[in-house]
């Protein structure tokens, strides 16, 4: 571990130096027994990192032990947790703080919050199996404002609570259900309900620093008109345990759902976000009636996907107007994908004007697509999408597909 923190060191201290020597380009990070994946966490980290936050993050990993995840491997999680650690977010407007220690306290508190309120968990399982609203266990709905956010957080970044919906009913309800604009999520870890978390009406909404898995179908609905939403530093894996409605992340509404739930899903951004494994759906699907969503700096492992809900891809664009950016995709052989991403004009004028550039796509074979236009029928534009095998980027579904355009 000492070798480890030493070597990291060493290279938040190359980042650093490349960082304060120019301002203009990402620099390059390459060493020995590091996935490429790492590094390119690191370069592109500098997007989000100031020169004092590297230099703190550099005395962090020399002095003080890292808790990793479960997965007893350093991932791009494990950083992002240790620049949390080291800074965490910044919380204003509070004006109340409720500490919490049993499920029947969270649910009182959410019950009685307001704008302003910072309602924190003690580490330790809040179980609940039975529901209110569309079965939710917990369940807040009020709005915060922009000035006085309502918080709902962990108290120990180490230690995180874990809302617990009852491994026998992960078929049902949702574990955390948020109808009320306004609201900040952080250093939660959320399972088993059908679904993990439900945005409903929850506009300007952040989940931060969770880790959501074990859910019956989707991990996070962001839905029913929820707009300028982030989520970031989020983790999901092991969804669909029940059904086969079981992506990471889902914007917005089906076409056949549209009478009971607002379809305007727009402008909400994914950012540094874990998607895997075993999603068995896609990854991140933006529905017909959504615009403008973002995915970026994210790592998707295909490991566990199967062939549930026509799922071929990583992740469905449906909408109009999504940028998916900066973004690493393994397919870690898996048959089931095909191709990268897949645009699908499900419903007439939807479908359209998607912007896909500067991904890296670790593709395992070379007949794997890049891209899929559904029955030639939507649109995206492509740039600077780099593939191993390297034939796979220049590989398009159907070959003389129209909606491709090149720039």
């Amino acid at each position: 571990m000492k070798a480890f923190k030493r070597f990291m060191a060493f290279v938040m201290g190359a980042a650093l130096i490349a960082y304060n020597a120019s301002m203009t380009s990402v620099p390059s990070v390459d060493a020995a027994g590091v996935d490429a994946n790492y590094a390119r966490f690191l370069q592109y980290s500098l997007y989000f990192y100031d020169a004092k936050d590297l230099a703190e993050l550099q005395s962090f990993i020399l002095n003080r032990s890292i808790s990793f995840d479960t997965a007893k491997a350093v991932d791009v999680f494990d950083l992002v947790s240790a620049r949390e650690t080291v800074k965490p977010p910044e919380r204003t407007g509070v004006l109340r703080t409720v500490n919490v220690a049993t499920p029947e306290q969270l649910t009182q508190a959410l019950a009685d919050a307001k704008a302003g309120d910072e309602i924190v968990l003690k580490s330790g399982t809040y179980l609940k199996t039975t529901g209110g609203s569309k079965g939710s266990r917990f369940h807040g709905n009020v709005s915060g404002t922009a000035e006085n956010p309502i918080y709902l957080r962990s108290e120990n970044l180490d230690e995180p609570a874990v809302l617990d919906g009852g491994e026998a009913n992960v078929g049902s309800g949702y574990t955390l259900y948020i109808s009320g604009e306004y609201w900040v999520v952080e250093d939660l870890e959320i399972k088993n309900a059908q679904k993990g978390i439900v945005l409903d009406k929850a506009s300007r909404s952040i989940i931060r620093g969770c880790y959501i898995h074990h859910t019956g179908e989707e991990a996070l609905a962001i839905r029913d008109n929820s707009s300028y939403c982030l989520v970031e530093n989020t983790k999901i894996t092991d969804t669909g345990q029940t059904g086969i409605y079981s992506e990471g992340i889902y914007v917005g509404s089906s076409y056949s759902n549209q009478g009971t739930y607002g379809a305007k899903c727009d402008y909400n951004t994914v950012r540094n976000c874990i998607f895997g494994p075993n999603i068995r759906a896609k990854a991140y699907t933006a529905k017909e009636g959504t615009t403008g969503n973002v995915v970026e700096y994210c790592t998707f492992y295909g490991a566990g996907m199967k062939n549930e809900n026509s799922c071929r891809s990583f992740l469905e664009l449906q909408g109009n107007g999504a940028i998916i950016r900066y973004n690493t995709f393994y397919r870690q052989g898996n048959e089931y994908i095909t191709t990268a991403f897949k645009v699908y004009a499900q419903v007439a004028d939807w479908g359209y004007n998607n912007d896909l550039y500067d991904n890296m796509c670790y593709l395992d074979d070379p007949s794997v697509y890049l891209i899929e236009i559904v029955s030639n029928q939507g649109s995206a534009r492509i740039s600077g999408n780099k593939t191993d095998p390297p034939e796979c980027a220049n590989r398009y579904r159907p070959s003389n597909t129209t909606g491709v355009t090149e720039y």
